[in-house]
Order: C-alpha cells, then structure tokens, then sequence
C-alpha cells in the first residue's frame, strides 16, 4: 500500500489523520506515565527508624546491645552507629538480623549512669543514604 503525504489530503481527513495521531501519542505518554509511576512507588519511599532498643528517650539499666529497627531493609556494609555520652566506644561492630530490617550492637560492659546518644547512617535498600540520632539514658 502506498502512503500519500498529509499535505495531498483534503483538510478534515488532514485534521482527522492527525487527530488519530495525536490520540495514540497521547494514550502512549498515559500509559507509559502510569507504568513508570507503579513500578517506582514502593522503591521511592526511604527507609526509616521504625523502633529501637533501648527506646527513644527512654531510661533503662546497662543495655547488653542496642537495636535499630527500620521500616525497609539497609545494607550492614555502609551502615555506621556511635554512642556517645557518660563513656565513649563501648560498641561493637552491628550486625544484621535475618530479614535485614534490624542493626544489632552489642554493648561491652556496663555503662556508667547517664545520658548517652546513639547517630546512626544507614544505606537504604533504594540506595539512599539515610542518618539520625536519638538519646536514652541509663540508671
């Protein structure tokens, strides 16, 4: 079949043609809009601290280790956490729980009484870096 050039058809199968044309880019940008927007939701929200263990602001006796629990998984090689306070560097290397959700610190030793800080940067299972800080103190 031969095509014939827009421009040698009468005016409304002109109009008409690039109605039609118009129609499809449209339905394709649309479609191609909402694809892009259901396979990136979930991947776009950042992972956050969910809970933690001793809890935020609260006062506890020496912990044995410190718990940071996230809303999505993170990645134990570029996550980093400190305790500041009373006394400084009583903590271990974190580990990582089964579902990757939890970063596990053991405490050595006992605390002294006080306030202590814990900052905390995580790399999130979307890629994003992620950081805070919370407080709890010990008896």
């Amino acid at each position: 079949m031969n095509s014939v050039p827009i421009a040698a058809l009468p005016d409304t199968l002109q109009a008409f043609t690039k109605d039609i044309a118009m129609n499809k880019f449209m339905s394709l940008l649309a479609a191609s809009l909402v694809a892009t927007a259901i396979s990136t939701g979930p991947a776009m929200a950042h992972s956050e601290l969910k809970r933690s263990i001793p809890a935020v602001g609260s006062t506890v006796a020496t912990p044995t280790s410190l718990e940071l629990t996230f809303s999505d998984s993170v990645n134990l090689r570029f996550s980093n956490v400190t305790l500041t306070g009373a006394v400084e560097g009583k903590i271990g290397k974190p580990a990582i729980s089964e579902d990757g959700h939890t970063l596990i610190i053991p405490v050595s030793g006992s605390l002294s009484a006080g306030k202590y800080v814990v900052n905390w940067d995580a790399l999130s299972q979307d890629g994003h870096k992620v950081k805070g800080e919370f407080s709890f103190a010990v008896e």
